[in-house]
C-alpha cells in the first residue's frame, strides 16, 4: 500500500486552434494508504490524463507528484511501483495469456522458475489457468480485463490504476467484474483509483469521490455526503439518476419577509416563503440571485383538485418513463421552467394534466446565482405557496 499526494498539479497541451488547454489545472488531492478511490467526470474532464501522470507516463507541467513521501515527480514510470490497468486492457493480441501475464516479469529479468509460479499463481487467483495458451482474440471481454488485470499485480505494486476497466463489458460481465474488484481490493489492500464515467460503478466501487470538471477537481468526499451535500450546481446535476432540478431566482422582500421568488408573477410563478433564520444564513433580500435545488425523489406531487390540502404550485405533466423497478420519472412544465420528479406507480398520469408541486424546504439545496457555489445555510423548514 501507498499513499498518494498531488500537490497543484497542471498538465497542459497546445493545440492548434485553442492554443494552450489546460487538461488538468492545478489539482491538490491525497489518497490515503489502502483506499479505493474512485474519480468521476465527463469524457474531456482530465481522469485519464491524471492517471497518467500519477503513472509517470506523463510528466506535470506544475506541481509534484508523491508516493508516500517520495517525491516521484521526475521518477520514470518503472520506478514508481505503480500497476496500470488500460480500457480494453491493451492487452498484445500476439501473445497468449500466460506471455501477456509474464511480460513485466521478463522485463525485470526475474529468474525463469519464479516467473513461471508467479504466472501460474495469478492465473490460478484470476481463474484464468485454463486459458494460459489462448491469445486475447480468443477471449471474452471480461477474461480480458483479468488477464490485463493480472498483467498490472503480478509485479506486486503499491498501487493499482484502473482507466475505465468497465467500459467495454456488458451488463453481467461488468457486475461480475466489480465485484471481483471489490473482492481484489479486500484481499490485497492495495491503495486503488479507479477512473471512470459511470455513476453507478463509482459509487458501488468507491470509498470516496472525486469529481472532475474540465479538469478542475470539483468536489472530493465519501459517495453519499457529494449526493446529498454537492458543492456546487455541476456536482448537483452530474450527480443522480437524474439531475438535480434547479430553478433560478431571487430572495427578494414581501410584506416584511424573505421570499424565493422565480417567475414573472404569472402561472408558474414559484414562491417560497423562508423562515428568518434560514434567510439570514441564505443572506436575506440583499444577496440578490440564487439557485434553488431539489433531488426528483423530494418532490412532492398531488393531484390538481380543490379537495387537495397539500400547499404548492401548479404544474404541467409533459411526459413520463417506468422504471423496471416500478418507480416512475414525470416530466412537468412550472412557467418557464422544467422539472422531473420521481414517483411510484400510483399516480394516474395523462400529458397536460394539472399537477400541484411540493417543494419541501428542508430538503432544498441552495446555490449563488452568480458563483454556482453551494450555500451552506440551507433551509431546515418553511412552507410553500
Amino acid at each position: 500500500m501507498a499513499r498518494i499526494r498531488l500537490d497543484c498539479v497542471r498538465k497542459t497541451f497546445r493545440e492548434r486552434r485553442r492554443g494552450e488547454v489546460a487538461a488538468v489545472a492545478g489539482v491538490s488531492l491525497e489518497v490515503a494508504e489502502g483506499e479505493y478511490l474512485a474519480v468521476l467526470g465527463p469524457s474531456g474532464s482530465g481522469k485519464t490524463t491524471l492517471l497518467r501522470l500519477i503513472a509517470g507516463l506523463d510528466r506535470p507541467s506544475a506541481g509534484r507528484v508523491f508516493i508516500d513521501d517520495r517525491d516521484c515527480t521526475e521518477e520514470p514510470p518503472e520506478a514508481r511501483e505503480v500497476g496500470l490497468v488500460f480500457q480494453g486492457g491493451a492487452l498484445f493480441p500476439h501473445l497468449d495469456v500466460f506471455e501477456n501475464l509474464a511480460l513485466p516479469l521478463r522485463l525485470r529479468r526475474t529468474p525463469r522458475a519464479e516467473l513461471e509460479r508467479r504466472v501460474d499463481e495469478m492465473s490460478a487467483w484470476l481463474g484464468l489457468d485454463r486459458l494460459q495458451r489462448r491469445r486475447p482474440g480468443e477471449l471474452s471481454g471480461g477474461e480480458r480485463q483479468r488477464v490485463a488485470l493480472g498483467r498490472a499485480l503480478i509485479r506486486h505494486p503499491s498501487v493499482l490504476l484502473l482507466d475505465e476497466p468497465l467500459a467495454a463489458l456488458d451488463g453481467p460481465m461488468r457486475r461480475q467484474l466489480r465485484r471481483d474488484l471489490l473482492g481484489l481490493h479486500r484481499q490485497l489492500r492495495l491503495t486503488v483509483i479507479h477512473v471512470t464515467h459511470d455513476q453507478g460503478e463509482a459509487f458501488g466501487l468507491g470509498q470516496r469521490l472525486a469529481v472532475l470538471r474540465e479538469g478542475e477537481l470539483q468536489q472530493v468526499g465519501p459517495p453519499r455526503e457529494l449526493y446529498e451535500r454537492p458543492a456546487n450546481v455541476f456536482v448537483a446535476r452530474f450527480l443522480g439518476n437524474m439531475p438535480m432540478n434547479l430553478i433560478p431566482g431571487r430572495l427578494c422582500l414581501e410584506e416584511g419577509s424573505t421570499v424565493f421568488a422565480a417567475g414573472d408573477g404569472g402561472p408558474g410563478t414559484l414562491s417560497l416563503r423562508l423562515p428568518e433564520e434560514i434567510a439570514r444564513r441564505l443572506g436575506g433580500p440583499g444577496r440578490g440571485a440564487v439557485t434553488l435545488g431539489a433531488r426528483p425523489e423530494d418532490l412532492e406531487l398531488a393531484e390538481a383538485v380543490e379537495t387537495t390540502t397539500l400547499p404548492g404550485v401548479r404544474a404541467e405533466v409533459e411526459e413520463w418513463e417506468e422504471t423496471a423497478g416500478g418507480e416512475v420519472w414525470v416530466h412537468l412544465r412550472l412557467g418557464v421552467h422544467r422539472l422531473v420528479a420521481r414517483v411510484g406507480s400510483g399516480l394516474d398520469l395523462k400529458a397536460g394534466d394539472g399537477m400541484l408541486v411540493r417543494l419541501p424546504l428542508g430538503r432544498v439545496h441552495w446555490f449563488d446565482g452568480e458563483t454556482g457555489k453551494t450555500l451552506r445555510g440551507q433551509a431546515l423548514g418553511g412552507t410553500t405557496r
